[in-house]
């Protein structure tokens, strides 16, 4: 999957879109390059976004390739693109689940593939089926045992007393080649769980004390973008222990993202994706959830959490 090009200092305006989700990590799709006011466009493609975690339902959420513009595009053309008829199918080895689709603003696009019977187990592979309009995509994951957080520390930022940082404290163990991902969510502000700022670890890289910061999810615009926490704030955090195809797919989307902070540094780049007929990933995640409330750990003078 390229991503656009550029000529004549010219930029596509879709970095509006970059970052909100990890589905918009294939914005590179967009159009394939622009030259001017001419915008020579690809032909649509299949996006999957999907994961099942142990001990949870299957989401798997569709939509097809944006068409490029020149002209602003606010997030919600995402739910113009979403597909909302498929047939969606997950196999765990022993049987098939078909997904059913139903509308859900809590995620973005609004529409959600989903099926209460399906719980996902650590240490078992399931296989996704899409097939659409002529698309047919496979993707196969496998869920890693999920990993506990021993306990976290929350901080004042250094120079900010109105702000909080929040450092996880782990075990790993090195034999294993782990991968981690944070996602963080909070309550009356974020919908969804988004990716964490610098949240994907590889445990080949841990020292002997395993002590990460978890930063909030990534949101643009980046002007106005706060990794660190208000004293007010109720955080949701989701640390998942992932495999190492989620790993790729993770740290390029990190890394496009990151150069696309910068709208004159332009970024010619491919995410690596387990999606055979589409673009996107489907992955299984060994997860775990927390919550932190800030101002009772704060009034409280808890500032160690300790977590079962």
């Amino acid at each position: 999957m390229d991503v656009m090009k550029t000529d004549k200092n010219t930029i596509c305006r879709i970095k509006s879109a970059l970052l909100i989700s990890p589905l918009l990590a294939v914005a590179a799709v967009f159009c394939g390059s622009c030259d001017g006011d001419n915008v020579i466009y690809a032909e649509p493609q299949l996006v999957v976004e999907g994961w099942i975690d142990a001990g949870g339902h299957p989401i798997v959420l569709l939509s097809k390739t944006i068409q490029p513009s020149m002209e602003y595009q606010d997030m919600s053309v995402l739910n113009d693109y979403a597909v909302r008829d498929a047939r969606v199918v997950v196999n765990d080895g022993q049987r098939d689940y078909v997904l059913t689709g139903r509308q859900d603003d809590n995620y973005l696009p609004d529409f959600v593939y989903t099926s209460e019977e399906l719980t996902g187990e650590a240490g078992k592979e399931y296989t996704l089926t899409v097939d659409y309009d002529g698309h047919h995509a496979v993707a196969v994951t496998t869920v890693p045992a999920p990993v506990g957080i021993s306990f976290f520390k929350i901080k004042p930022k250094d120079g900010a007393d109105s702000l909080y940082g929040i450092n996880a404290f782990f075990e790993d163990d090195k034999a294993e080649g782990n991968y981690y991902k944070f996602f963080v969510k909070i309550e009356g502000k974020d919908k969804f769980y988004l990716s964490s700022f610098l949240g994907l670890i590889n445990g080949s890289v841990l020292g002997d004390d395993t002590e990460v910061p978890v930063y909030k999810g990534v949101k643009i615009p980046w002007d106005e973008f706060e990794s660190f926490y208000y004293p007010d704030e109720v955080v949701n955090i989701k640390f998942a222990h992932i495999d190492e195809v989620s790993y790729n797919y993770w740290n390029d989307f990190e890394e496009l993202a990151s150069f696309s902070r910068n709208p004159f540094f332009f970024v010619d780049s491919k995410i690596r994706s387990n999606i055979d007929g589409g673009q996107g990933y489907w992955a299984g995640y060994g997860a775990m959830e927390y919550r932190i409330d800030l101002a009772e750990c704060i009034r409280n003078g808890n500032y160690i959490i300790q977590c079962e």
